[in-house]
């Protein structure tokens, strides 16, 4: 029952480094002027991965948060 408990907070720290990864490499792709563009000058790859760091991040704290109401 611990063991199972260890992995699972492993999982969600896993999940939250690499929400961060996306999140981070989003914010350094918007300083780019890759093709194509959106209107307001931010690439559409620096907008897809900001949107999928941010959803990953939200879905992870959510998760968390719930398993601390269950108990």
């Amino acid at each position: 029952m611990v063991w199972i408990r260890f992995i699972y907070k492993i999982n969600d720290i896993i999940l939250v480094i690499i929400g961060c990864v996306l999140f981070s490499g989003g914010c350094r792709l918007a300083s780019t002027r890759i093709q194509p563009i959106l209107p307001n000058g931010m690439p559409l790859i620096s907008a897809i991965v900001l949107m999928i760091g941010a959803s990953l991040l939200a879905y992870t704290l959510k998760r968390i948060l719930r398993k601390k109401k269950k108990k």
